[in-house]
């Protein structure tokens, strides 16, 4: 029962055990470290993780949302732990030590990770990524009001977006906006209404 960002999480996690998989069979390991570290900077730590932070911190512990997250996390802390260990073995294996339900004594007696093509979804991946840019304007102007001193934390904005008509419609398809922005409030104004001058 994932939800949708929960499912894209998993979608970008899978394309980096195919990026990753690909550049061990080239012995392109640079680009072994790049997807890794890419995945684990700005896929996990800059979105997923940022937006989770609710969900996992103040939810109860059996909340499907929260378990959902969880079952995220342990499949994207079990793979990278396992495509890292050819070039990071003593690191993998100290992390693999901590990793509950493993059964091998040592990630460097387990299989790199499959790539799970079934979670591939081109509709889905495309749909995140234009949010995650629309998202990426959003905290930089909130950003810009806290460094102008208008705003204290994220959590105490409201964010007032008038979109196009393009981005207008696809804000219509998001949930909880105010959860994936991490503010008070988000109003999405329709396409024509006039910007006042204070925005």
């Amino acid at each position: 029962r994932l939800s949708e960002l929960d499912r894209f999480a998993l979608l970008r996690l899978h394309r980096t055990i195919e990026r990753v998989t690909k550049a061990y069979d080239a012995y392109e390991f640079h680009l072994v470290y790049q997807s890794v570290h890419h995945f684990c900077a700005v896929d996990l730590s800059a979105f997923y993780l940022d937006i989770l932070k609710d969900r996992l911190y103040a939810d109860a512990p059996d909340d499907v949302s929260r378990r959902a997250a969880q079952t995220v996390l342990y499949e994207a802390l079990t793979a990278i732990t396992k495509l890292i260990a050819p070039i990071l073995p003593h690191t993998a294996d100290e992390a693999w030590n901590y990793i509950p339900g493993t059964e091998l004594p040592s990630v460097q007696l387990a299989d790199l990770p499959a790539v799970d093509a079934g979670l591939f979804d081109q509709a889905l991946e495309a749909k995140w990524e234009r949010f995650i840019g629309l998202r990426d304007d959003v905290l930089k102007a909130l950003e810009d009001a806290r460094k102008a001193k208008v705003i204290g934390n994220s959590l105490s904005a409201a964010v007032h977006l008038y979109p196009g008509e393009e981005d207008y419609a696809r804000l219509q398809e998001f949930q909880q906006l105010e959860q994936l922005f991490i503010v008070s409030a988000v109003q999405v104004h329709p396409p024509g209404t006039p910007v006042p001058d204070e925005a």
